[in-house]
């Protein structure tokens, strides 16, 4: 394992990236306070309401011809693929790799955003800036929505300061 396995093994890139830059509560407090406009997104591109989850077609659509999401088919694709949970029946459940989860789309709104804002200028802001950015695009596809502004004050609570 050593030697053939950890040399290539990319995997704990991916999770070292939602512990450090994901998992913060300027992230989860932005995402927490436009969870319920974020479903609305979510739900405009699920074709079928007997249908639980987003397709991959669909949500690939969102990020990059509907809102303008300002990133390419390719990077929209890694944004989707690198938030997908495991999948624990593989057998039973294939259809489950190409739907994606509310939960998984939240995070795909953060692999966007970095994606979004690799070698640019503005490559340095903190994520929970750059979801902000992602936000305004996805929210041109839910009439009337406006992204809710979050404090950060370091004198203030935030929403996730009870939960830790």
């Amino acid at each position: 394992i050593d030697t053939h396995i950890q040399p290539v093994n990319c995997i704990d890139e991916f999770s070292t990236w939602r512990r450090e830059t994901l998992y913060t509560h300027e992230v989860n407090d932005v995402l927490f306070a436009n969870e319920q406009n974020l479903k609305k997104v979510y739900d405009t591109g699920i074709k079928f309401k007997a249908q639980k989850r987003l397709h991959r077609k669909e949500c690939i659509e969102i990020f990059t011809v509907e809102a303008d999401v300002d990133i390419g088919e390719r990077e929209a694709t890694i944004a989707f693929a690198l938030s997908k949970m495991t999948v624990p029946d593989e057998n039973g459940e294939m259809f489950k790799y190409d739907d994606i989860q509310f939960v998984e789309f939240l995070e795909m709104v953060g692999r966007a955003a970095d994606l979004k804002f690799k070698d640019s200028e503005q490559e340095e802001l903190p994520l929970h800036k750059k979801i902000e950015f992602v936000i305004d695009d996805l929210l041109v596809l839910v009439p009337g929505a406006k992204r809710v502004e979050v404090s950060f004050d370091p004198e203030e609570e935030t929403v996730s300061d009870t939960d830790y």
